[in-house]
């Protein structure tokens, strides 16, 4: 089942307000668990997967330069697209001022259809609204375990929030000493501050870990 939030439509002029639906995305899969799963159904191994992936994306990215259209049936079509100076005569403009752009992707007809019988579920209540600073402070110190900084972007995908809630939730963090902002201003990279390791958090995680291991092995919580 998909899960889905209502935004408000970004259209100053409309008089009344509209709303548009938003995918709720809980996780990312890496291409490591992908090739765990692929492994479980087929006679290839992990390794074989992640190998395969690799060399593939060479070969697409080799194609994709040479200006060739990438087609890979049963998912869809690459191509990818140039931007210009605006407003410029064609004749005028100089193959050094053309830039890439973007990687586009145009899926196939019937991969589209197979998720017109999707089941969906209506949120009333944001989950980036109803993650509390706990629980984020305690994603942040697990991801810090393994990671030495961490981006606004990436803080977004990983609570579920959406770009102002992750900002204002980082700014209240900062302001609270459980973040710190290494980088710049303008190209902020933050790491954990003086206060990211909270003896009331590492005690609830220390709670959490016994009762995960309780239902692990079916001993009586405590």
């Amino acid at each position: 089942m998909i899960e889905y939030e209502s935004y408000k439509s970004p259209n100053p002029n409309e008089e009344v307000t509209s709303f548009h639906p938003r995918v709720i995305c809980k996780r990312s899969i890496g291409i490591k668990e992908l090739s765990r799963e692929i492994e479980h159904g087929t006679s290839l191994t992990a390794a074989d997967v992640q190998a395969t992936s690799v060399a593939l994306i060479d070969y697409i990215v080799m194609h994709l330069k040479k200006g060739e259209r990438i087609h890979i049936d049963g998912l869809g079509f690459f191509q990818i697209s140039l931007k210009g100076p605006k407003n410029a005569v064609p004749r005028s403009v100089r193959a050094e001022s053309i830039k890439f752009k973007s990687l586009n992707f145009e899926a196939e007809k019937q991969l589209k259809k197979s998720f017109n019988n999707i089941e969906l579920k209506h949120r009333k209540v944001r989950q980036s609204d109803n993650l509390g600073k706990t629980e984020l402070h305690i994603k942040l110190f697990r991801y810090f375990r393994t990671h030495h900084n961490i981006s606004r972007a990436k803080m977004q995908s990983l609570c579920s929030l959406t770009k102002i809630t992750a900002t204002r939730r980082i700014n209240a963090f900062i302001a609270e000493h459980i973040l710190e902002n290494e980088g710049t201003k303008h190209t902020p990279v933050y790491v954990p501050g003086k206060n990211m390791n909270d003896p009331n958090i590492l005690k609830l995680m220390e709670l959490e870990g016994a009762e995960e291991t309780a239902k692990q092995f079916g001993a009586p919580k405590r």
